[in-house]
């Protein structure tokens, strides 16, 4: 992972092996590249800046890390297609707010909370 930058599509498609991926180098997760991985819960992105439409169509997932200093751009499909209602995006407490305004993030306004207000999850950092 520390040199891939892509996740390209599909690429993790009903794959039960994993419970929790950290990715230090990707920047950019394709459509639909973590589909139907139903044992999955936690992903967690050191450099991600761009998220194509469906790219977590998933019902495992429940933590999203993204640690990126600036707000990803996410697709304007329904990128979390049947993904865990009870699932939540962590991101840098200074960006809190600009992801909640963020174009396609406002929809999941309720579910996005700051990195440092959940060490037990985020590790902390």
């Amino acid at each position: 992972d520390n040199y891939a930058t892509v996740i390209g599509a599909f690429a993790f498609k009903q794959n039960t092996k994993w419970k929790s991926l950290k990715f230090n180098a990707v920047q950019t997760v394709k459509q639909s590249a973590f589909d139907d991985l139903s044992s999955l819960g936690k992903l967690d992105f050191s450099a991600l800046t761009k998220i194509d439409d469906y790219a977590f169509t998933v019902y495992g997932v429940k933590h999203l890390i993204i640690r990126t200093n600036s707000v990803a751009v996410l697709g304007t499909g329904n990128v979390f297609s049947n993904a865990n209602t009870n699932s939540y995006l962590y991101v840098p407490a200074v960006l809190v707010d600009a992801y909640k305004a963020a174009t396609n993030w406002s929809a999941y306004g309720d579910r996005i909370v700051a990195i440092e207000d959940h060490p037990d999850i985020c590790g902390g950092e």
